[in-house]
């Protein structure tokens, strides 16, 4: 038998199948030179080889997602406004907020006072999806404000017997809280998101403020 070029026949192995530390493979031997043998034969069970590397790439790749300079946020408060509600999302640091519609606003209110719905809603429905796939929400990101409209994207991993995917989803970022603490993952929002956009601290804390303070007893009926 012809092997590759700079490739040498597998050594004898104690095991029936050969894994990869009996395929002395030079640094310079093309990926296909080592299929090509592999599928030569030499008794090497394929699933043997390619499972462990599949979840190796899946950890390398699942690290370089997790690994980043995204500041985290918890959601702070929710206030009312004449078209939707204003999401109030920060830290010690700072506050930002996101204005969301009616139907959004009134989910993140169920999932933040634990509700039970009679049947599942639009977000029970994503949830339930994901189970039944063996799927997890990750985080969610707050990733880009373009246009005074910000973007998220939600982070879904599975893991099974070929190791750790991630998916990137493409999300509204109303939908993307929601989901975030009906999973109970954490909110990120990108640098420069943080940074192009303004400190609403003192709008929560006057909201806040309007809301505690009865109403004026004294004060004229419109009526």
């Amino acid at each position: 038998m012809v092997h590759p070029r700079g490739f040498e026949p597998p050594r004898p192995c104690e095991h029936k199948n050969l894994n990869l530390a009996c395929l002395p493979v030079p640094p310079r031997v093309r990926a296909k030179q080592v299929v090509d043998v592999l599928h030569a034969g030499h008794g090497v069970n394929m699933q043997m080889v390619l499972i462990p590397v599949c979840q190796a790439w899946g950890t390398l790749v699942w690290w370089r997602t997790m690994k980043s300079s995204d500041i985290k946020v918890t959601l702070r408060g929710l206030v009312p406004t004449p078209t939707g509600c204003g999401v109030f999302l920060g830290n010690d640091e700072k506050i930002i907020t996101i204005f969301v519609d009616h139907n959004v606003a009134a989910a993140i209110t169920m999932f933040l006072r634990g509700i039970k719905k009679p049947r599942p809603l639009t977000h029970d429905l994503i949830s339930n999806i994901l189970a039944g796939l063996d799927v997890r929400v990750n985080k969610v990101v707050i990733n880009d404000l373009r246009e005074d409209t910000f973007f998220a994207r939600c982070y879904l991993v599975q893991e099974n017997e070929l190791g750790r995917n991630v998916v990137e989803i493409d999300a509204r970022p109303s939908d993307s809280i929601a989901i975030a603490l009906q999973q109970q993952c954490p909110i990120y929002v990108a640098p420069h998101v943080w940074a192009a956009t303004e400190d609403m601290t003192w709008a929560l804390e006057q909201a806040s403020k309007d809301q505690e303070e009865p109403p004026d007893e004294n004060e004229p009926d419109n009526e």
